[in-house]
């Protein structure tokens, strides 16, 4: 059970991490919405 909330909190802190950098990603685009978001931007 343990080892299943370790994965499960790891997971949460990727997918939190992932999300800081596209919103991060995001402040750097000119335009302040962007209509089809691509998942890497080629910087």
């Amino acid at each position: 059970m343990s080892v299943h909330l370790s994965v499960i909190s790891y997971q949460l802190s990727v997918i939190s991490y992932q999300l800081s950098d596209l919103s991060f990603k995001f402040t750097d685009l000119p335009a302040p919405h962007t209509p089809h978001p691509a998942p890497h931007f080629p910087n």
